[in-house]
C-alpha cells in the first residue's frame, strides 16, 4: 500500500533493543572505563605512598638544620609533591623548598651560616657552587636576613636572575616583593652580580631595583642592628636595653627619622615612639615578641621584629633540697625535674658528689624538663641544670643553683627497694609489716623527693596502666608525625598523641620517653 510506513528493524526511538549487541557493547565499555579508573587511582595512591615514605625516610645527607620555628613552616624535598611540616631540628637537604607562612618565621643553619626567614617567604636550597666555594640559596619571594659565619664557605643568593655573594662575616638583608628587590648590607661586604657585571657593597650600602631591573632612587635606611628577626636572652628582671643603629640613604643628615615599637604587627598600640635625627637610639624591652619600623615623613624605610626570652636559671624542683632516698638492695633511680625555660632547645644536667662540679660524675642532656637517672653509689649528691638556647639568640645564661640529696642504705628489711615514680602518678602499693608478708592498702599519691616515713611502701608503676592502653617508647630520630603514621597510618594524627600526653610543644620529644597512644576514634 502506498504511503505505508515501513517496520523498523533497528533500535526504537525510546532506546536500544534489550538484548541487542549495542547494550553488550556499552557494558564492556563501562567495565573498561571502571578498570582504567581503578588502575589509575591505584597507581596514584602507590606513587603518593612512595613519595611520602621517601619524604620521611630520606637517606640523603642534610646540609642544614631548622633551629628555630614559629608557627607554620613547611619543606618540600626535591622531586617530591608533598610538603612536610617542619619542627625544630628538622634537617634541610639540597633541592629543598622551604616556605614560611603568614605570622610565622624560621631560622636555618647551614654550616656556620645563619639564615632567618620572615613570614610569607619561600627559598630553595640549590646546593654548593664549587667554582665559588659557596652555598647557593634561591630567594623566590619574601624577606631573609643572612649572617655568614667567620669560617666556612661564602653564601650566594639568587634574586630574580641576580646574584649576591656574601663573604665571611657578612650580615645582609634581601627582599623580593611586588616593587622588585632590595639588598642591604648591614655588616661586612658583598658582591652584587648582574649580567656579568659586579658591584662591591660595603656596610650601610643598599641596592633597590624594580621588577624590570631599573634602579630606584628612593629614601632608605639600612638598619645595622638589630637584625630583622633578632632574638635576645634576658637573665634578670630588669628591662633589656637594645640599640638601634642605621645609615641613611638619600636622606639629609639633619632629617628626623621616627622609630615605632609595638607589641602587635598592626601597631595599634605603641610600646615606644622615638624621633631622632641621629643614626642611633636605644630602647628598653621586657620579655616578649616586639615589632618595630623606621619611617621618614610618610614613608616606611625599614621594619622588623625581635624576641626577648627570659633566660634566668631554672629552679630545681625534684629531688628537693636535702631529700633522702633509702634502699635495701638495689640503688634507686631518681627522677630529676626543674622549671622550664621557654625557648630553650635542651638542657644540660650535671650530677656530682662535690658542689663545685669540676668533674661531674654524671652529665646528661635532655629536651624535656625532667628525666630519670640511676645513682651509682650511696652518699650526698649535688645537681644543677643549664638551659641551652640556639646560637640564633644573643645573650648569656647560667646554671641553676645546686640542690643536694642523699642516698642511704638501710639494714631494715622493711626498707623500700623503690623506683621514684613520676610526679603526681597514682600507683598501686603494698605495705610490708613483716618481711615477706605484703598487706594490700588503697592507692596513694607519692611526691618525688619526699622521704618515706612510718610504713614502707613498695611502688609498682605498671599497676596504674590499664591493659587496653597502648604505649610507645620514643627512639632516636623519631618525630610525632612519624610515630602517628606508624600507629595510625596518618601522619597528621600526631595532634592526637600530643594532646593525649599534654605536650605543649610537639617538637620536644626525647629518646626513651613513653608516650600514650590514644584510640583514633
Amino acid at each position: 500500500m502506498r504511503g505505508r510506513a515501513k517496520r523498523k528493524t533497528g533500535p526504537s526511538a525510546n532506546g536500544p533493543l534489550v538484548n541487542g549487541p549495542l547494550v553488550r557493547g556499552f557494558r564492556f565499555v563501562d567495565f573498561l572505563i571502571i578498570l582504567i579508573f581503578l588502575s589509575t587511582a591505584a597507581i596514584c595512591i602507590n606513587l603518593f605512598l612512595l613519595d611520602f615514605f621517601r619524604t620521611i625516610n630520606s637517606n640523603e645527607e642534610p646540609v642544614g638544620t631548622i633551629v628555630i620555628k614559629n608557627n607554620i613552616v613547611q619543606r618540600r624535598l626535591a622531586d617530591r609533591v608533598m610538603w612536610d611540616r617542619l619542627f625544630v631540628d628538622s634537617p634541610g637537604y639540597t633541592g629543598d623548598l622551604i616556605r614560611v607562612a603568614e605570622f610565622s618565621s624560621a631560622t636555618v643553619i647551614i654550616e656556620s651560616n645563619q639564615i632567618n626567614l620572615s613570614e610569607n617567604t619561600l627559598i630553595k636550597i640549590t646546593g654548593a657552587l664549587e667554582k665559588l666555594g659557596a652555598y647557593n640559596i634561591e630567594l623566590q619571594g619574601g624577606n631573609v636576613s643572612i649572617s655568614v659565619g667567620e669560617e666556612g664557605a661564602d653564601m650566594v643568593f639568587n634574586l630574580m636572575g641576580k646574584q649576591v655573594q656574601a663573604a665571611a662575616g657578612t650580615v645582609l638583608n634581601a627582599n623580593i616583593g611586588d616593587e622588585g628587590i632590595i639588598v642591604q648590607v648591614n655588616e661586612g661586604q658583598a658582591t652584587f652580580i648582574e649580567e656579568g657585571h659586579s658591584r662591591n657593597l660595603t656596610e650601610g650600602m643598599v641596592i633597590a631595583q624594580d621588577e624590570k631591573g631599573v634602579e630606584r632612587i628612593i629614601p632608605m635606611a639600612v638598619v645595622i642592628s638589630p637584625l630583622p628577626n633578632a632574638r635576645y636572652l634576658k637573665d634578670s628582671t630588669e628591662y633589656l636595653p637594645i640599640s638601634f643603629n642605621w645609615k641613611k640613604v638619600n636622606i639629609g643628615e639633619t632629617e628626623n627619622l621616627r622609630l615605632e615599637i609595638a607589641s602587635d604587627r598592626s601597631f595599634s598600640k605603641y610600646y615606644q615612639v622615638i624621633e631622632s635625627f641621629a643614626n642611633q637610639v636605644q630602647a628598653a624591652f621586657d620579655t616578649g615578641h616586639w615589632y618595630w619600623r623606621l619611617s621618614y615623613e610618610d614613608t616606611f624605610l625599614s621594619s622588623g621584629q625581635l624576641t626577648v626570652v627570659d633566660s634566668s636559671a631554672p629552679e630545681p624542683l625534684s629531688p628537693a633540697i636535702n631529700s633522702i632516698f633509702r634502699y635495701l638492695n638495689d640503688l634507686p633511680q631518681v627522677r630529676f625535674q626543674w622549671s622550664e625555660s621557654p625557648g630553650a632547645s635542651h638542657y644540660i644536667i650535671e650530677i656530682d658528689i662535690t658542689p663545685d662540679f669540676k668533674q661531674p660524675r654524671i652529665r646528661r642532656q635532655s629536651t624535656a624538663a625532667s628525666f630519670i637517672q640511676p645513682i651509682p653509689q650511696p652518699g650526698i649528691w649535688y645537681w644543677r641544670v643549664l638551659p641551652v638556647f640556639s646560637s640564633a639568640y644573643e645573650g648569656s645564661v647560667g646554671y641553676s643553683s645546686a640542690a643536694s640529696f642523699s642516698i642511704e642504705r638501710s639494714s631494715d628489711p622493711r626498707a623500700p627497694a623503690l623506683e621514684v615514680p613520676e610526679a603526681t602518678v597514682t600507683a598501686s602499693v603494698t605495705a610490708r609489716n613483716t618481711p615477706g608478708t605484703p598487706v594490700a592498702i588503697p592507692p596513694v599519691r607519692q611526691t618525688p623527693g619526699v622521704p618515706q616515713t612510718g610504713t614502707v611502701y613498695e611502688f609498682t608503676r605498671t599497676a596504674n596502666r590499664p591493659e587496653n592502653r597502648r604505649y610507645y617508647i620514643v627512639r632516636s630520630g623519631d618525630t610525632l608525625a612519624r610515630i602517628a603514621f606508624q600507629e595510625y597510618g596518618n601522619a597528621s594524627r600526631y595532634i592526637l598523641i600530643a594532646e593525649a600526653n599534654a605536650l605543649s610543644n610537639p617538637d620536644l620529644i626525647y629518646p626513651e620517653q613513653e608516650l600514650y597512644i590514644p584510640p583514633e576514634n
